[in-house]
Formats: structure tokens, sequence, C-alpha cells
């Protein structure tokens, strides 16, 4: 099973637009190493790889890491054309050729390059652009097994962001927590696999068959989803819900990039880049806000982040 693509996303389809349609150019130029964009070499990032990999630092997967940069599985980059320069919601994607997939980071926002082409970088930020970077490289074949470790932050931090936008009193709070369940789900299997919403058994302030009674009508399957992407589920319960008539998708996801950093902009949507967000806030990259992503999934941050590690360091 492969997870949606990154250019297939609503919000990717907003920035574009917004960029007036150079953004897919942007992102190939960097994929191609054009305009202004280089490739570094491993003795570019030597500092910042030896912070991350001596003997006394606290990253679990360092040598994993490593590992894949120095046989090219992740390949980092730096722009210096501010003309092309990407936004740094896009830290990390893909490069298929063939039968090879090799993993993009963009270091550009996060670094500044010396006059003999060497970075400087804060090694929390670039342990989680790496490990986030080898996450996807197995993320297609390992979510299934992550989906119920991280269905609660995502919903939590998307219930979060609603409520700065609509008053929300906790029956509706858990309506939406449930909905965001739906949505992150769905995300992940599409129309191809059904699943069940694993919220079913943990409701506290809703009947199980009020929540039946506004999930039957709000379509899933079928010739139209109410969870296609970001922007028709916004639309969707926009509709559902009275207290949210003012809310929009561009004042949700303007929020959500005020609330939890704009690094983070894509990742209410694109499931890689969440779990970006969940790296980088475990590994106390200062790139998101680190105050505010723990206060809502605090509980489970720690042993998502090591699960993530364990699964990158069994990598081939």
């Amino acid at each position: 099973m492969s997870l949606r693509s990154l250019n297939t996303t609503s919000i990717y389809k907003y920035a574009e637009d917004a960029s007036g349609n150079k953004l897919t150019n942007i992102v190939m130029g960097y994929s191609l190493h054009k305009n202004g964009t280089i490739k570094l070499s491993y003795e570019d990032m030597e500092d910042v790889m030896y912070q991350i990999t001596n003997r006394t630092s606290p990253f679990f997967s360092k040598y994993a890491v490593e590992h894949l940069v120095k046989i090219g599985r992740i390949e980092v980059v730096y722009n210096t054309n501010d003309q092309y320069r990407l936004t740094n919601a896009i830290p990390f994607f893909k490069r298929n050729i063939g039968n090879k997939t090799t993993i993009i980071v963009n270091v550009t926002n996060f670094a500044s390059m010396n006059d003999d082409g060497s970075i400087r970088i804060a090694e929390n930020t670039m342990y989680a652009l790496l490990l986030s970077a080898a996450f996807c490289l197995e993320i297609d074949g390992k979510i299934q097994s992550f989906m119920k470790d991280v269905y609660s932050m995502y919903a939590r931090l998307f219930t979060n962001v609603i409520s700065n936008l609509a008053y929300l009193d906790n029956i509706k709070k858990e309506k939406i927590q449930y909905l965001a369940t739906n949505f992150f789900f769905y995300q992940i299997n599409s129309p191809e696999r059904s699943f069940v919403n694993p919220m079913k058994d943990k409701l506290k302030y809703n009947s199980l068959e009020n929540i039946q009674y506004m999930e039957n009508s709000i379509p899933m399957y079928g010739d139209y989803s109410s969870y296609e992407n970001l922007e028709v589920f916004i639309e969707t319960l926009v509709k559902v819900f009275p207290e949210m008539k003012k809310v929009s998708f561009k004042n949700f996801i303007d929020r959500w990039s005020l609330s939890y950093g704009s690094s983070t902009l894509f990742a209410c949507e694109y499931i890689p880049y969440f779990f970006y967000m969940i790296i980088s806030a475990g590994c106390l990259s200062p790139i998101v806000n680190i105050s505010k992503i723990s206060t809502e999934i605090a509980v489970n941050l720690g042993s998502v982040n090591k699960k993530i590690e364990m699964s990158v360091n069994a990598l081939d």
C-alpha cells in the first residue's frame, strides 16, 4: 500500500496556486540540482554529523541515518539562489528513478553555508530531518503498525486548531476528534481498506448511537467522500457544526501554522510530514513549536519517537 503523494493533497494545490504555479518547478530544480541547488557531500556536513554521531550524543538512530547518507539513499541539498528558495514546509521529498528511491533533504532554510561550502546547522534540527527522511523510505510498509500510536495525536492537534477558531464544548470537541480520526485513517487507507474508528470504545461525552448517526450523515465511500482531502473535510465540518460557520480551509491552515510552526504547514494533511512534525518535537528541534505540540501530545511523544528510531535502525 502506498500513501498518497504530496502533490495530490489539497494543501499542495493551494500552495501551488499561491506560488503562481511555480512550486512544482522549484521542487524539480532541487531534485535535479538546478537553479542554484547544490548536492552536499558528507564532508560538507562533517561537523554536524560528528555532533550527531559522537559517542555521547543522545540520538538513538545516529549510525543508521549516517549510513543512509553515506550510501546515497538520503541526499542533502542546499540552494544558494533566493529566487528559487523552497518553503521550509517542504523539508524533504522522494525522488524515484527506476526502482531506486532517494529522499532529498532540503536544509536551505535551516542551515547557513561557509565560504568553503560546508554548512552550519543545529544538530537537533539535522537529526530530525535525517530521521524523518529515513522513516519516509519505509513509511508505506510500516504505516499500519503506527496508526494506533499516532491517530490520537493527530486528532488532538487538529481539534485544538478548530477550538481556536470556534467555540466548542466537550461534546463537540469529542465529535471533532472522532471525525479527525476518521480523516487520518482515510488518508492512510483511502477507499481500498475499511477501518473501525478506535474511538468507538473510548467515548466520554457522546453516546455511540449519537456518533453513529453523525457519522452516517457524512459520506466516506462511494462517488463522493467527505474525507477525500483536507479542504473537502473542512468544508464538511463547517456544514455539520454551526459553531464553525466562520472557519474556512484557509484560516484553518493559517492557524495550524501559527500554532505549531510554519514548517508544519503540510503536516495537517500529508502523513510523512505529520511524522516529521512529531519527530521534530521529540528531538527538540526549534523549527517547530515544541511547547504547543508537546502540550497536546506529550503522553505519546517519547514512545512514538522511540518506535520510529527502532524501525529506522532495522532498515537494510
